[in-house]
């Protein structure tokens, strides 16, 4: 996919998350599950994760790290996103996911949406633990979609 694998992706969060702290900047975390169907074949599911990556290199900015979390979750990472400007581009990956894969590959993206600082949020277990819960959440409702800490 040309993204970062997870051992990667905890490294560049470790370091995004002191870098923010340092310099008192927010930093959003999208935990994002493509919602494939179980009945999808391993070559459809190898060429749409290949297409999800080409949507995420698309719509994000070289300063944000993109990783392959688990085998159907992406961590996108952005540093220095607030809140809104991560809900806008969390929605704009989603809706270009759907498109992109209609009529080829059942999927239903869902994700899950943080930002620091937050009061909820004390550290960076908890942040990646908040992303988590929100993308269970957003998984739990069926429509796919994004659900973020602060709904």
């Amino acid at each position: 996919t040309g993204l970062f694998d997870r051992p990667s992706a905890t490294l560049k969060l470790h370091e995004e998350w002191k870098r923010a702290h340092r310099f008192h900047q927010p930093l959003s975390l999208l935990l994002l599950d493509m919602g494939f169907a179980s009945s999808l074949s391993d070559v459809d599911r190898r060429t749409a994760v290949a297409e999800a990556a080409g949507v995420f290199l698309n719509e994000c900015r070289d300063i944000d790290v993109l990783a392959r979390f688990s085998p159907d979750v992406f961590l996108l990472l952005l540093p220095g996103t607030g809140s809104e400007g991560a809900r806008v581009l969390a929605d704009r990956i989603v809706q270009s996911l759907r498109e992109r894969l209609q009529g080829r590959v059942a999927a239903n993206p869902a994700g899950g949406l943080a930002t620091v600082p937050s009061a909820d949020v004390p550290d960076r277990r908890s942040f990646v633990a908040v992303a988590e819960a929100c993308l269970k959440h957003a998984q739990a409702a069926g429509a796919g979609g994004v659900k973020s800490s602060w709904q």
